[in-house]
């Protein structure tokens, strides 16, 4: 027989409610102590698992307990039995986990990492911790550790993209008069689908959701006769031609969605694609068009991605087709069109900076938003210069 489940007690009295003017601190302080808690859950699994305690409890393994007693799904039940035996190895993440340092996801981005190669991860455990507590966005950290992969072993990123390749496939089920369609792609395929179904913002009026906004844009495609879409590359021409030591050296290879490339998926793309040049530095600087033009060209465009990756509002990481060319010092008042003078911002952001009072003051590496009281918010750096490989 298995022991009953304690019923919880519940509290007597409801906690006393949020005041408008705390209630987002109060929620990160919620949030974080969530965190905490998933650090605690993690070192007791550790040291439950140093005894034979599940056969006795009647249970095969540590995932068949939380499943049963804890009322986890399978799925769930894993990931905490891996972050837990993961984190035994890894003290620094550990301890930056328990003390509300790192959120879950951030740690099971490392965990990711260190499982992938165990002795260079614990050489470097300090630098990789540090670094995710700076990054604002897990994304730019799980994108920076995919640079980081490919620098510890090459090969063995490549292995696992050949596995992943292998699950490849387009399958089709009607029932009920509904078709449903599941696709399993490579991660460069995907975002290319990503970015010709894109349907960008919703219009005035237009009430449909995102899903369905796309699959609108599929039929589309389907229906119409059209180009192949197009799919921006972030890539440093070293990486393109193959030249080995250099590429090591500068490892830059994403798409504008921000998946990192292998060098064989960067080779894959370049084998069918048109490539454009844009080069960053005092000698291929982009064109200046001066005060003649409003609005930024496509070069100057791509150039202002290529920088900047996603809308340079603090905290806001829509991507560039979300995103308008925002002239730090406005056209109007004598500002330039030009890289230097422009940012990109997503419609929400824009409008607020133009219409909602904020300001965006600055350059385009040292950008200051103040909100519509006139004090400071944050600053923002281009993403590009965060996300560096380590």
């Amino acid at each position: 027989m298995f022991d009953l489940v304690k019923q919880t007690e519940i509290p007597s009295s409801e906690p006393d409610a949020l005041q408008p003017v705390d209630a987002s601190d109060e929620l990160l302080a919620t949030l974080r102590r969530i965190d905490q808690l998933e650090a605690q859950a993690a070192a007791t699994l550790q040291s439950m698992n140093e005894a034979p305690r599940w056969r006795k409890k009647g249970y095969t393994s540590a995932t068949a307990f939380l499943k049963h007693r804890a009322g986890f799904t399978a799925g769930r039940a894993m990931r905490l039995v891996g972050r837990a035996n993961s984190l035994e190895q890894m003290p620094i993440t550990a301890d930056h986990f328990r003390r509300g340092i790192l959120s879950v996801d951030q740690v099971d981005v490392l965990t990711d990492a260190f499982n992938f190669a165990k002795e260079a991860f614990a050489a470097e455990e300090v630098r990789l911790v540090g670094l995710a507590a700076q990054l604002p966005f897990v994304e730019e950290l799980s994108r920076l550790l995919e640079y980081w992969k490919q620098q510890v072993d090459e090969a063995g990123v490549e292995l696992d993209q050949n596995a992943l390749d292998s699950l490849r496939g387009v399958r089709v089920r009607r029932q009920g008069g509904v078709g449903r369609v599941y696709i399993c792609m490579n991660e460069e395929e995907t975002d290319l689908f990503i970015n010709a179904l894109d349907p960008g913002p919703p219009g005035p009026g237009d009430t449909r959701t995102q899903p369905q906004r796309r699959v609108d844009r599929l039929v589309e495609l389907a229906r119409a006769s059209m180009d192949r879409p197009q799919l921006l590359v972030h890539v440093n021409l070293d990486n393109l031609v193959g030249a080995d030591s250099a590429a090591a050296a500068n490892p830059l290879a994403e798409t504008e969605y921000g998946t990192v490339l292998t060098p064989g998926g960067v080779s894959r793309l370049a084998c069918d694609a048109t490539i454009s040049r844009i080069v960053f530095g005092p000698s291929g600087h982009p064109v200046d068009v001066g005060r003649k033009y409003r609005l930024f060209p496509e070069p100057m465009r791509r150039a202002i991605i290529g920088r900047d990756r996603h809308c340079r509002f603090p905290g806001c990481d829509r991507p560039p087709r979300w995103c308008d060319v925002h002239h730090i010092l406005h056209w109007l008042r004598g500002g330039e069109t030009c890289v230097d003078n422009g940012v990109l911002l997503c419609r929400f952001h824009h409008t607020l900076v133009h219409d909602g009072g904020w300001s965006a003051v600055g350059t385009a590496t040292e950008l200051w938003i103040f909100d519509d009281l006139g004090k400071q918010f944050a600053s923002s750096t281009p993403a590009a210069a965060l996300a560096r490989a380590p």
